[in-house]
């Protein structure tokens, strides 16, 4: 089978990321004035949308664990609509391609006050879009790859998620060196590759740190091997909501993500497999050990070949799926 282009920049980029790693983390533009703002900051807001979720979370939980901050994680549209921004904020924004119409209004929704605006982005040249001469700054920290043409993106999800760890290591004392970052999405491309080429719902189930590569895996399957994905923390799941997953049980997969050293995650999961089992649910259990914050990346990796090996049976095209221009038109800005 001949593999669409879509697929060929996928394995591309999967193939390179241990590279692309080392030159995200060796790229120190943008660090140090965003850590002088950070220290001194009341309120630090991470946003972002689809494969930045991941970064955007875990800037959140690190703060939470490792600091006194007020940290919140603000989906864009309540950081666009609800959210008065004071001076002492910062909002640290990331964006890949820095161009989508969240991105912009949330960039310019910034920049019009006097808080602090740092954007982790791949394409740093595009901050001309958005200041014009004597105008306030963003911090701009870039990422690698500086492209990454495809509607699902293997790469940036990773390194946006290793940069954040970088930006608040001073604030944290959370640091890993490039090859621990590379070892574990290794390991995930070397784990047994999980079959999502059949039409069948796929529900990821986690907590906890693990939430950060959960948002990737469902977001995987749906843009890149163009299955249903979705992903639900667990104690809201075994609230109700697995209620109706259970009328059309035959045709539901659930990924159940869990970590031997999250404590809180492998108390939830032994709560749910049991209810799992009594409901004869098909659920594939995957287990990770070690330090979630690099097992998060390990679990990117697996999905990643994962939708590899889909994309290689069936020929989707990842950047064709139906409802493509519409998509285009969404992510456009309504002036």
């Amino acid at each position: 089978m001949i593999l669409p282009d879509s697929a060929m920049q996928y394995k591309s980029q999967v193939d390179s990321l241990p590279t692309t790693i080392a030159m995200t983390l060796d790229c120190h533009d943008g660090i140090k004035a965003a850590r002088q703002y950070l220290r001194s900051a009341k309120r630090i807001f991470f946003t972002g949308s689809g494969s930045s979720i991941p970064a955007a979370l875990l800037g959140m939980q690190l703060l939470i664990k490792y600091t006194q901050k007020a940290a919140i994680f603000a989906p864009s549209s309540l950081l666009l609509d609800d959210i008065g921004l004071e001076d002492s904020d910062v909002v640290v924004l990331i964006s890949q391609g820095w161009n989508r119409a969240d991105a912009a209004l949330i960039t310019r929704k910034v920049l019009a006050t006097r808080a602090h605006l740092l954007v982790i982005t791949g394409r740093p040249e595009r901050e001309a879009n958005y200041v014009s001469n004597g105008q306030v700054r963003p911090i701009v920290i870039p990422i690698f790859p500086t492209i990454e043409k495809i509607f699902c993106r293997p790469a940036s999800v990773v390194t946006s998620y290793v940069k954040i760890v970088q930006l608040l290591e001073d604030l944290t004392g959370i640091t890993y060196k490039p090859e621990q970052w590379q070892a574990a999405y290794l390991r995930g491309l070397a784990a047994p590759v999980f079959d999502i080429s059949t039409d069948k719902q796929y529900v990821v189930l986690t907590t906890g740190y693990l939430l950060c590569a959960g948002n990737n895996i469902a977001l995987s399957i749906r843009e890149g091997a163009g299955r249903y994905g979705v992903l639900y923390e667990i104690e809201s799941y075994g609230h109700g909501i697995y209620v109706p997953d259970q009328i059309h049980k035959a045709n539901t997969q659930y990924i159940v993500l869990t970590n031997s050293d999250d404590t809180h995650c492998l108390r939830a999961v032994r709560r749910i497999i049991p209810m799992l089992q009594a409901t004869q649910s098909n659920y594939a259990l995957w287990h990770t050990d070690g330090d979630p914050i690099l097992c998060n990346v390990e679990l990117m990796g697996r999905i990643a070949q994962s939708v590899l090996a889909s994309v290689e049976s069936d020929g989707w095209d990842m950047n064709r799926p139906q409802g493509m221009e519409e998509n285009r038109s969404f992510h456009e800005i309504l002036e």
